[in-house]
């Protein structure tokens, strides 16, 4: 089983996104286990908990941008928490660009 949480900025992204998963699921010959969260959910924080509590036990993490916005505080926040989460898990952090050359795509990456 192949557990994966996936954020995404919108709809478009996260459509993409399940693709990609679901292509490296395939390709692994694992069945795939995925939970999604908007960005904009993030900000309420029963939901922001359950999503990094969920994140902390997956094996793949996957972040869908546009890259034509900066990253909001809330995902920063989750980042954070899921990050301080986490102890002996390892699980993989993807960040899925839509566009290859987004005006925010280089502070989303050194962030």
């Amino acid at each position: 089983m192949c557990k994966t949480v996936l954020i995404h900025e919108n709809f478009a992204v996260g459509v993409h996104a399940r693709r990609f998963l679901g292509g490296l699921a395939h390709a692994s010959a694992m069945p795939l286990e995925e939970q999604m969260w908007n960005f904009d959910v993030l900000g309420i924080r029963d939901i922001r908990n359950a999503a990094a509590s969920a994140a902390r036990r997956s094996d793949v993490v996957a972040v869908a941008v546009s890259g034509q916005r900066y990253l909001p505080g809330t995902l920063r926040v989750w980042l954070d928490l899921w990050l301080w989460l986490l102890e002996d898990e390892t699980p993989a952090l993807v960040m899925l660009f839509d566009s290859p050359s987004g005006p925010d795509n280089a502070r989303i990456r050194a962030h």
